[in-house]
């Protein structure tokens, strides 16, 4: 269901469960984690009752064995009527904005005390990811197109290199760097 190299029993079971709730699983078309030996998809997004289109890309923009994911979802908003705005959140101050809150409570013990518990925490985690983030502007792209390619090629082949060991993939990785 998300181009994975070969089924395990846990994906079995998300796609399983993704299917009788009536859920969409939404991944990238190529690998996230490249390993010595394998590769496969890793970072994944599951919705339900979204009706806007959704796509999933891996950013060959690391020279990482784990990629960043980019998902966007397409509600035809025409985006150059804002500026160009990206939140940040600063990810010290929401570990630390969600410790200092009180939660000694006892544990819940029926389905509507857990059901509570789950809004109260998914509440207090939007909460603290608003609280602790700015908006930012975001800057210009500052490499040139052909910039930007070279170095997705580099990393791409670095990649390559990482994963056979092999001395012509090492040469050409080389070659591209240097």
């Amino acid at each position: 269901m998300w181009n994975c190299a070969r089924a395990n029993k846990l994906g079995n079971q998300l796609n399983s469960f993704a299917l009788h709730a009536k859920m969409k699983i939404i991944a990238p078309e190529y690998p996230t984690f490249h390993a010595r030996h394998s590769e496969s998809v890793i970072d994944l997004a599951i919705t339900r009752n979204i009706t806007y289109h959704i796509t999933a890309d891996s950013l060959i923009e690391l020279c990482s064995d784990h990629l960043p994911v980019r998902f966007h979802i397409d509600t035809k908003t025409d985006t150059s009527l804002y500026d160009v705005k990206k939140f940040t959140p600063n990810w010290k101050k929401f570990q630390e904005y969600l410790l200092s809150v009180d939660t000694s409570y006892p544990p819940p013990n029926t389905k509507k005390e857990i059901e509570t518990e789950v809004n109260t925490l998914t509440s207090l985690i939007i909460e603290a990811h608003t609280q602790t983030g700015k908006w930012v502007t975001e800057k210009p792209d500052i490499y040139s197109e052909a910039v930007r390619t070279q170095k997705e090629a580099r990393n791409r082949l670095r990649r390559v290199w990482q994963r056979s060991r092999h001395p012509e993939d090492k040469r050409n990785f080389k070659t591209l760097r240097d």
